[in-house]
């Protein structure tokens, strides 16, 4: 069952989980639309979702047709959600539970 596999990822994991949700192509790289459509299933302020990519998008690098590696979605993420991470490198149980459901929905989104 998916679902419980999703209760045994440590952070990182259920973040990667996110990126390779929208990285359709596996490439390696999602763009602003892949950014703003994981975002979409938290929250449709469309200006959070723009300021949370500039945030995700290296430094000195013009977000419009910016694209942002795997590695780069995961620090971002675990850089932002730190407080939400327990000692044993897994978010909170609410926190998680919160995450797997939009994990879920970003998935039928996509589907």
């Amino acid at each position: 069952n998916a679902l419980e596999h999703l209760k045994t990822l440590k952070a990182r994991e259920l973040c990667e989980a996110f990126f390779k949700a929208v990285d359709t192509n596996n490439d390696g790289k999602i763009g602003q639309w892949d950014a703003m459509m994981c975002h979409s299933v938290f929250n449709t302020d469309p200006v959070e979702g723009l300021r949370i990519w500039k945030g995700m998008v290296p430094h000195g690098v013009d977000p419009v047709g910016a694209l942002v590696s795997l590695n780069e979605y995961v620090g971002y993420w675990m850089r932002e959600l730190e407080s939400e991470i327990g000692t044993n490198d897994h978010f909170h149980p609410h926190f998680a539970r919160s995450l797997q459901v939009r994990l879920a929905q970003l998935n039928a989104k996509i589907a």
